[in-house]
């Protein structure tokens, strides 16, 4: 079973969040749920009904946001902050223990298990970011690993696993694992670090007899806004997705545009012509 499920999530993402809990809570058995969220949106959050998930301020993190901030992210600040918490994260619990990162705008459709055969199990996506993997040759010296992509919205991953990572960083008393990653960050990129393909390299790298790597991309999907509006219509169209899809995003940034009749075969007919 999991240790603990991690989210990292904000206010403009909160509604979603609270719909996605209660099938987290239901599909995802683990020993506890954790969500951080900004020190502003901290009562608001509080206010919602988020099932067994308990509520940290990302406060508990200022002396990374203080090693960001001193790179003048700008707008990304937040984008890069929240990949530092999740991996931050990771380090609680006995060894052995099993850590899961999971999106705050991702609803999981049915029950999921994230060992087989007594392995990890990695759901994969397709995306390819080159700046991605130029971190990773500096920080790992390694080249892209696998075919797919670790950013399928979530990342099991055991405690050692990644308490091993930050070692294989170096740290002494005025350097620590994250000012070192962060000072391999090209900044000038937008997008300069991924902590799911970071994370996911490393573990193929050096378990990779530990781990099972799905071949398959479409069992999931990203684009639940262009699907089926928002998260807000999710209760409609749960059961039809479900015949389909593990798990489903409702990203903010998703805004394509869907012909009626697409949609229609994407909800309706997938069964059909699959």
């Amino acid at each position: 079973m999991i240790n603990k499920v991690i989210c990292v999530c904000c206010k403009k993402d909160a509604s979603t969040f609270e719909v996605s809990t209660k099938y987290i809570c239901q599909y995802v058995l683990a020993s506890m749920y954790v969500v951080l969220v900004p020190k502003k949106d901290y009562e608001y959050f509080a206010s919602l009904n988020l099932r067994k998930f308990k509520i940290f301020s990302e406060d508990k993190y200022e002396h990374i946001a203080d090693a960001l901030r001193v790179k003048l992210v700008g707008k990304r600040f937040g984008w890069y902050f929240q990949q530092f918490i999740k991996m931050s994260e990771l380090d609680e619990g006995e060894d052995s223990d099993i850590n899961l990162i999971w999106d705050a705008d991702t609803i999981p459709l049915k029950a999921l298990s994230f060992e087989r055969n007594g392995k990890l199990f990695f759901y994969q996506g397709t995306e390819f970011h080159p700046p991605y993997f130029e971190l990773i040759k500096n920080l790992l010296n390694e080249e892209k690993l696998v075919q797919t992509s670790f950013i399928a919205q979530c990342l099991p991953y055991r405690v050692k696993w990644f308490r091993d990572f930050k070692a294989s960083l170096g740290s002494d008393i005025d350097t620590q694992w994250y000012q070192k990653l962060i000072e391999l960050i090209d900044f000038k990129e937008i997008s300069g670090l991924s902590e799911y393909e970071t994370l996911g390299t490393y573990a193929v790298k050096n378990f990779n007899n530990e781990i099972e790597i799905s071949d398959n991309t479409k069992n999931w999907y990203r684009y639940g806004n262009s699907l089926i509006g928002s998260s807000d219509n999710f209760e409609h169209y749960r059961n039809k997705l479900g015949k389909k899809y593990d798990f489903i995003s409702f990203e903010k940034w998703d805004k394509r545009k869907f012909s009626l009749m697409k949609k229609f075969f994407k909800i309706h007919c997938w069964y059909k012509f699959r």
